[in-house]
C-alpha cells in the first residue's frame, strides 16, 4: 500500500459515495480531521467514521488588483490542524483539479513545507455522460469535448463564437459548469447569434449520481425559458451540468424538446 501523507486533497466524485475511489475512502477512514465546503453533497459525509472531526469551511474569493485570489480561511484551518500533528483530509466534489482550486491549495501547502497528495475523483461531467448515457466522443462524430465555467464564458463573446463553430462544424460537445438561470439566457442567445440553430440538442444533468438525479432533454431554442420556469417554481436543482452538442442525445431524431406547457404540468 502506498503510504498515507499527513495532508490529502481528495476528490469525492459526482455526489454519491458509491462513486468514490478506494483511495479516497481509505484516506477518510484514517483521517483525524476532514474539511469540506458548501459544494460537497452531504451524502458524501455519511461514509466518514464518527470518530473523525468534520468541519465545514466557507469557500470565499476576494479581489486583489483585479485578480481573484483564494480566501485564506480554508488554508489557515488546514495549517492549524497540521501544526497540531493531525492527519488532515480536504474533500472536494468531483475531481479536486477540475474547477475546484485543488492546485491552488496544494501549492500553498507545499510552499509551507508539507507533502500533499491529490487523490483523483470522477469529474461530474464524465459521471453524467456515463450515468445518463450521453455521447461525448464517437467515431465519425466527435473526436473530443470541452468543458467551461459558464460565468466566465458569458463575459467573452469571441470565445463563444469559437465554441459555436466547433460545436456546429466539428460536432464537439461543450460541457458548462456553474450555470444559473440568468446564464442560460445569455449563453443561449450568444450561441444562436453565432449561427447555432434552435434545434441544437441541450442536455441538463441534475443531481448526478443521486436518487434525485434527472436528465432534462431540450434544445437551444427552449432551454432558457425552460430553466427560467423551473427557477420560478423553485424546481431547479443547486447542482447540475449542461451539455450542448449535435450528438449528445442518441435519440435526438425521435425526441421532442420538453415544452413550457409540458413542464408546467410536471411542476404542478
Amino acid at each position: 500500500m502506498v503510504r498515507f501523507k499527513q495532508i490529502a486533497i481528495v476528490g469525492t466524485g459526482p455526489g454519491h459515495p458509491d462513486y468514490m475511489t478506494k483511495r479516497a475512502l481509505d484516506y477518510l477512514n484514517q483521517a483525524d480531521v476532514v474539511l469540506y465546503d458548501c459544494l460537497v453533497d452531504e451524502i458524501s459525509l455519511t461514509v466518514i467514521p464518527s470518530t473523525v472531526l468534520c468541519e465545514r469551511v466557507e469557500k470565499k474569493f476576494r479581489k486583489s488588483n483585479g485578480i481573484d485570489i483564494f480566501d485564506q480561511e480554508i488554508l489557515q484551518r488546514m495549517l492549524y490542524y497540521l501544526e497540531a500533528g493531525k492527519k488532515v483530509v480536504r474533500i472536494k466534489p468531483g475531481d479536486s483539479m477540475n474547477y475546484n482550486s485543488g492546485g491552488m491549495e496544494a501549492d500553498y501547502l507545499i510552499s509551507k513545507g508539507y507533502d500533499v497528495e491529490l487523490v483523483p475523483g470522477v469529474p461530474t461531467h464524465l459521471a453524467a455522460a456515463n450515468l445518463m448515457k450521453l455521447n461525448l466522443t464517437e467515431i465519425d462524430q466527435s473526436n473530443g469535448f470541452i468543458s467551461f465555467m459558464a460565468d466566465e464564458l458569458e463575459k467573452d463573446v469571441h470565445l463563444v463564437s469559437h465554441l459555436a463553430y466547433i460545436i456546429e462544424k466539428g460536432g464537439v460537445p461543450v460541457c458548462l459548469y456553474g450555470m444559473r438561470a440568468e446564464t442560460f439566457a445569455i449563453i443561449s442567445k450568444l450561441l444562436k447569434e453565432n449561427e447555432l440553430g434552435n434545434d441544437m440538442p441541450v442536455a441538463i444533468c441534475c443531481d448526478v449520481s443521486l436518487e434525485t438525479g434527472q436528465l432534462i432533454k431540450t434544445n437551444l431554442g427552449d432551454c432558457a425559458d425552460l430553466v427560467e420556469l423551473m427557477a420560478e417554481e423553485d424546481a431547479l436543482p443547486s447542482h447540475f451540468v449542461v451539455f450542448v452538442g449535435k450528438y449528445i442525445l442518441k435519440d435526438y431524431i425521435e425526441f421532442k424538446s420538453e415544452t413550457i406547457k409540458e413542464t408546467k404540468l410536471c411542476l404542478s
